[in-house]
């Protein structure tokens, strides 16, 4: 093994600073999911156990209310810092002209999103919110340089487990606040603000459960039981958010995780003729899905009009226009100016929100954002389609599986680094760490390649 993979694999977790390395990961983890968790629990439960604590230790007790805005700020200024200081000392990828050139889209985004702050209509909202999309950034490339695939994997997997027990247990012993009561009366939402964050993040658990459950024959009897009893689980809380844009977009991950394993299994058998009938067959789904779409969406009880979204996007557009190039300032700051009682005039409905991670990324960053943005996601979908094809394996799919979870969810929903950061996170861990693959195989001798 050559000098590159030596070093790499002397900078770890388990043998330089691994205290600050794990801090950067929760930290991350806090960062990318704070803004969408149900803080009117949350809140009265963790003061009320601090002020205990502090009673006990006869120490004075904090404030019933403690914001939370100002921590999280700070805690993305310590994973930047932390990462750049990591990552610029002992890394080697981030020396490679090869990750500049790649990382353009991805800095692209980035820096029309900081610099944004100069043209803002809400000046102090798109600084706070960059900073965010900063710090997850660098710990989403921090998480996918320093990890290997099954650590990922198995950090989001604990991650879902907490997200489901959290959220059953809101449910359970917090039925006024864990069920919602306005919108949509019944919805569940557990652990999260709303039943459509509830919705994303449940559905992602249900992702990783799955993966967990396709690979039954090569796990334990617990382990087995422990995958079926939580797919089962989150499936069914899933079901209890009545978010159709979840359960939709969960659907299509299940269909094409489907066809994932059956490329797994017979994909070397598949000549061109294959491939044109598998495009024929797709384009005919796709025209039957479009033409049916009434029908379709009835089932999942809702209108060809997305809820209205469709019309909301059309009454942007004028103020689209408005600012056409660079938008109106990162952040959903349109959301919160004064031109929101001017949009209400033509959309009397009060939306406050695109209901479109798309829809926002244009109105916040305009065009340029957008391209930027849209490069990026065709970067995420080559690399993820590509490391997919050449491993073959079951877990080698999780990354174009985590892409399409992403795409799908932001066609009706703001979760594209904007009001929570996620979705980002996910797509930038999959950057990095693809990106470290396809170095690492480069540098490996032929043979050390043909062994793995």
């Amino acid at each position: 093994m050559n000098t590159f993979v030596k070093k790499e694999q002397n900078f770890s977790l388990s043998g330089f600073l691994p205290l600050v390395g794990y801090l950067i990961v929760v930290f991350t983890f806090f960062i990318v999911i704070w803004r969408i968790l149900l803080w009117d629990i949350l809140n009265p439960l963790m003061y009320t156990n601090i002020n205990r604590l502090l009673t006990l230790l006869n120490l004075p007790i904090v404030e019933s209310y403690v914001h939370m805005t100002p921590i999280v700020r700070f805690m993305s200024q310590l994973v930047i810092i932390a990462t750049v200081l990591i990552l610029g000392i002992k890394s080697e990828l981030v020396r490679r002209k090869e990750f500049w050139l790649m990382s353009i889209p991805l800095l692209g985004i980035l820096i029309i999103s900081i610099s944004s702050q100069f043209w803002s209509v809400v000046v102090s909202s798109t600084i706070k919110r960059s900073w965010f999309l900063l710090a997850s950034a660098m710990g989403g490339i921090y998480i996918g340089f320093e990890f290997k695939r099954a650590r990922i994997m198995w950090l989001f997997e604990a991650l879902s487990v907490l997200f489901v027990l959290l959220s059953f247990a809101m449910v359970l012993f917090y039925p006024s606040k864990g069920i919602m009561t306005f919108d949509t009366p019944g919805a569940w939402r557990g652990l999260f603000d709303y039943k459509s964050f509830a919705g994303e993040m449940i559905a992602f658990a249900s992702i990783m459960f799955l993966f967990r459950l396709a690979n039954f024959k090569n796990e334990r009897w617990f382990i087995r039981l422990y995958s079926f009893l939580f797919l089962l689980l989150s499936m069914y809380f899933l079901y209890k958010t009545r978010n159709a844009t979840a359960l939709g977009s969960f659907a299509v991950v299940v269909g094409a995780f489907v066809l994932g394993l059956l490329f797994i299994k017979w994909g070397r058998l598949l000549k061109p003729v294959h491939w044109l009938i598998l495009v024929a067959v797709s384009v005919s789904i796709l025209l039957a899905l479009w033409f049916g779409k009434d029908a379709l969406f009835g089932l999942l009880g809702r209108t060809a009009s997305l809820t209205g979204r469709v019309p909301l996007w059309t009454a942007l557009v004028p103020f689209i226009k408005q600012r056409l190039y660079f938008g109106y300032g990162f952040g959903e700051v349109f959301w919160y100016s004064q031109y929101l009682a001017e949009f209400w005039k033509i959309a009397p409905w009060k939306a406050g929100l695109a209901h479109s991670g798309y829809v926002e990324a244009i109105l916040g960053t305009g065009l340029v954002g957008f391209v930027f943005w849209v490069l990026f996601l065709i970067e995420v979908a080559y690399l993820s389609l590509r490391y997919f094809i050449v491993e073959r394996s079951l877990y080698s799919l999780i990354f174009f599986i985590w892409f399409i979870h992403v795409i799908l969810n932001n066609i009706t929903e703001n979760l594209l680094g904007t009001y929570e950061a996620f979705n980002w996170l996910l797509l930038v861990i999959s950057f990095a760490f693809l990106f470290r693959e396809r170095i690492e195989v480069k540098l490996l001798p032929p043979d050390s390649v043909l062994q793995n």
